[in-house]
């Protein structure tokens, strides 16, 4: 395992503070801190299961049911990681605006 998996995975200090200190925010930086890992890795994986047609975030939220915003945060976090990289290619969204199409890194 490399070292950008376990800190992306595995950092006990990842977990975030909540945007503002009330009992909604607090649950939803709690629940987060628990799934954060494992939404990430759902985000790989079907980032990586279509090869070199690769994915943008309105296909990633569609096909996992995952929302879009948080597959944007995820897919930040797997890009600082060095696990996914921005193509240079684009694909229309439903709404008919052009999207970057995300792809994984593979293992030299």
């Amino acid at each position: 395992m490399s070292n950008a998996q376990l800190d992306l995975f595995n950092n006990p200090r990842r977990s975030r503070p909540p945007a503002r200190p009330c009992a909604t925010s607090i649950a939803a930086a709690e629940w987060i801190a628990k799934h954060e890992g494992t939404l990430a890795d759902r985000v790989r994986r079907f980032i990586a299961g279509r090869g070199d047609h690769g994915a943008t975030r309105e296909e990633i939220h569609l096909e996992t049911g995952i929302r879009e915003n948080t597959v944007g945060a995820r897919i930040r976090q797997l890009e600082l990681a060095g696990m996914i990289f921005r193509s240079d290619d684009t694909r229309p969204t439903t709404s008919g605006r052009a999207a970057t199409v995300w792809r994984h890194k593979r293992a030299v």
